[in-house]
């Protein structure tokens, strides 16, 4: 599910990020050579980053990307460096971890560099290969959902349920599994 922004983990890990937009050398305030705010030029990489995640984030709203300050706070979480790049994701569901990526990248948009902080001290990573974990396991479950399936198709097939047991098992499976059938 999550692989349109997962896939970017590899390119991570060698790339720069970015760089700081140094200050023209004769910069001295004049109109001529005015001075100007520093920002960071970020890598091809990191804008791919926030261009696929902001595409995945608005055509799956079930994650809330919007509301990531919200979600950040039920999770006991600030909006902020420390609290963001402290996180304990290890249990984290992915609406905790679109949140985080989202506040990560929109803090950009407040304070230049804020951004290139979150990807040099590796919780960009961390919360793109905790998205890895979460789709590695939504495959796992799904893989056990249809072979639990296929069992019951078999006793359906050979006479050992009758429909009506086949239809609540399935039902109560795809339930209790998180599957639609």
């Amino acid at each position: 599910m999550f692989e349109s922004i997962t896939r970017h983990i590899n390119g991570l890990q060698t790339d720069q990020f970015g760089k700081w937009n140094e200050q023209p050398k004769d910069a001295d305030g004049t109109p001529e050579h005015p001075y100007h705010m520093p920002f960071v030029i970020y890598s091809n990489e990191v804008d791919e980053l926030r261009e696929d995640l902001f595409s995945f984030a608005n055509n799956h709203p079930e994650f809330e990307h919007t509301s990531y300050g919200q979600t950040l706070e039920k999770n006991g979480l600030k909006w902020g460096n420390d609290s963001m790049s402290n996180a304990d994701i290890s249990d984290a569901d992915a609406k905790l971890i679109i949140a985080l990526l989202t506040g990560a990248f929109r803090a950009e948009r407040f304070c230049d560099g804020a951004l290139l902080g979150f990807l040099k001290n590796g919780s960009v990573e961390r919360w793109l290969r905790r998205l890895e974990e979460i789709d590695r396991n939504n495959q796992e479950v799904h893989a056990l959902f249809l072979r639990q399936k296929d069992l019951l198709d078999q006793f359906l097939s050979t006479g050992a349920i009758s429909k009506e047991q086949y239809n609540k098992s399935l039902h109560d499976l795809a339930e209790k599994m998180n599957e639609t059938i």
